[in-house]
């Protein structure tokens, strides 16, 4: 779904054609790399909450298979990626009524950092939630990334609670739409 076709480059914005669509099965690998290059940064920080054995081209298949998996390009480049669910038993069992849509392994690659693509996936996805009539938006980080923790804050989340998931403990975060 295209968003707003212009990004933030250095502080200004530029005319680029952002999308946030449905993945298909040649951008898998565009989206493994994707993943992998995060979880290479990730791993230099030295953590290891997102085990890569759980992001394959074959795990990518079944997330796209079922609908979830998603890509964000800039003028045809996949930059990042996210799985997009329409419910979530494993950290949201108390709240998986059909009243949400959940986003998963949201991710942006190094090289796109700063031009905004995170957030007008969060957009896109918020968007494509308020037209399905569905009325919030939730994510799951883990909470030693305090930046990241920073970034939903300031994108409109709101932290429900933390739960215990190892090896990390995580924040769920949720953003009402109506």
């Amino acid at each position: 779904m295209p968003v707003d076709p212009r990004a933030r480059i250095d502080g200004r914005m530029t005319d680029v054609t952002f999308e946030f669509r449905a993945a298909v099965e040649a951008d898998l690998p565009a989206m493994h790399e994707v993943y992998m290059s995060v979880v290479a940064w990730i791993r230099a920080r030295g953590e290891t909450h997102w085990p890569i054995e759980k992001l394959s081209v074959d795990h990518l298949r079944e997330w796209a298979d079922l609908g979830e998996a998603y890509v964000a390009s800039v003028d045809g480049d996949i930059v990042g990626a996210a799985r997009v669910q329409r419910s979530d038993t494993h950290v949201w069992p108390d709240r998986d009524d059909g009243s949400a849509l959940y986003i998963h392994k949201l991710a942006v690659t190094r090289a796109a950092r700063g031009r905004s693509i995170g957030r007008q996936m969060l957009s896109a996805v918020e968007q494509r939630a308020t037209n399905e009539g569905v009325g919030a938006v939730r994510l799951d980080t883990a909470m030693v990334n305090h930046r990241l923790v920073r970034y939903y804050l300031d994108a409109g989340y709101t932290h429900v609670d933390t739960v215990d998931r190892p090896p990390v403990p995580l924040g769920r975060f949720e953003r009402q739409l109506r």
